[in-house]
């Protein structure tokens, strides 16, 4: 059963919606759920509104005071600095070229032993005993009639 949105709901949603209502609350005082009425301010085109979620995680102060950025001065507030000298520009040295490192030669790899809980575990399986084929007899089929 679908809702028909008179102009008067339309209204009712548009005011609802700047007052800064929730959608849950606005859909409780409309009779509607609150996915209709954001589908409907999504299609009306009012503005969106900022996610509560993100709201709140950009309101709650980070917990160490010391990651806080400190304000920044205007830059005529600062004293010019005293240019120095430049350092002089050394070429760096090429790095002594070093040696493979030998590789040590290792024995075969170890199989790890496996200790079964149970002895029978170890043990192969069993052959299926033959197939015993057994002939059954053949009954006589009654007859019906003369």
């Amino acid at each position: 059963m679908a809702m028909e949105w008179t102009e008067e709901t339309i209204a009712r949603l548009r005011d609802l919606w700047q007052q800064g209502l929730s959608t849950a609350e606005i859909g409780r005082q409309l009779s509607v759920t609150k996915n209709a009425v954001v589908g409907k301010a999504h299609r009306l085109g009012l503005k969106p509104r900022p996610s509560p979620i993100r709201r709140a995680a950009k309101a709650t102060p980070p917990a160490d005071a010391a990651t806080q950025a400190a304000p920044v001065a205007p830059a005529a507030a600062v004293a010019p600095k005293k240019e120095a000298a430049p350092a002089p520009v050394v070429a760096p040295s090429p790095a002594p070229e070093k040696a493979p490192a030998p590789v040590k030669a290792t024995a075969a790899p170890l199989e790890p032993k496996v200790t079964p809980r149970h002895p029978q575990l170890n043990r192969p399986p069993r052959p299926l005993p033959p197939v015993r084929r057994v002939r059954l007899p053949v009954l006589p089929v009654p007859r019906c009639g003369p």
